[in-house]
């Protein structure tokens, strides 16, 4: 999928709709969506830090290991793209030709600049404790006791069920609205709605299993 995504997200990057044709921007004006992408690139990294340290004590996070949370959080993905090319239909022209170009530089530069900045995972831990704390640690978080494998394997349960429900709807959805995609399909339409609820569901439905057999009497 995210193959066939970003090729056609590519394809299309600079296509102007009006013109009907790919304008390729200035050289001038690149850069400067390229320093667009850079400046939030380091929004990004900041805004992570700054929140995981001020609310993570709320949830019992140490900015030790909220560090960490902080790096992770960093690189973008491919639903960037999607919310910025949803968002071009409230936007001016100008502004929609913009915005998808901004989120493809943001997705590029938050995994290029991702590794080396996990690498430096001790730095960013000792900058992170120099960062004030203005809350302490919940009260509820203090009794606390971790969930015994029974409570683990029933919400495990719950999870894995939720799961199988949820694709159950969705293949419903696509037996109802296969004919109108025009795929042509080798099998008749409940079979084929069938093998792909069973292609999918077949994982979460294990899970499931195993966990209420792990469940004691």
């Amino acid at each position: 999928f995210l193959l066939f995504f970003f090729v056609g997200f590519g394809t299309t990057l600079f296509f102007d709709v009006a013109q009907n044709m790919v304008v390729i921007p200035p050289l001038e004006s690149l850069l400067g969506l390229i320093f667009m992408g850079i400046l939030l690139t380091i929004a990004i990294v900041l805004v992570n830090s700054f929140v995981i340290a001020f609310f993570g004590p709320l949830f019992g996070i140490s900015k030790k290991e909220g560090s960490v949370s902080a790096l992770l959080l960093i690189p973008l993905g491919e639903f960037a793209v999607i919310i910025a090319t949803a968002g071009q239909t409230v936007l001016g022209p100008q502004e929609a030709t913009i915005i998808p170009v901004i989120a493809f530089f943001l997705v590029v530069m938050s995994i290029i600049v991702f590794q080396p900045l996990y690498k430096l995972v001790p730095l960013h831990q000792k900058l992170m404790q120099k960062i004030p704390t203005p809350f302490k640690k919940s009260p509820f978080l203090a009794g606390h006791t971790p969930d015994t494998p029974k409570q683990r394997n029933v919400k495990k349960l719950l999870i894995n069920g939720f799961v199988v429900i949820s694709m159950g709807w969705m293949a419903l959805l696509l037996f109802n609205d296969l004919p109108r995609f025009g795929i042509p399909i080798f099998l008749s339409r409940e079979i084929t709605t069938l093998l792909i609820f069973a292609i999918f569901a077949f994982y979460p439905v294990l899970e499931a299993v195993r966990a209420f057999k792990k469940i004691p009497g």
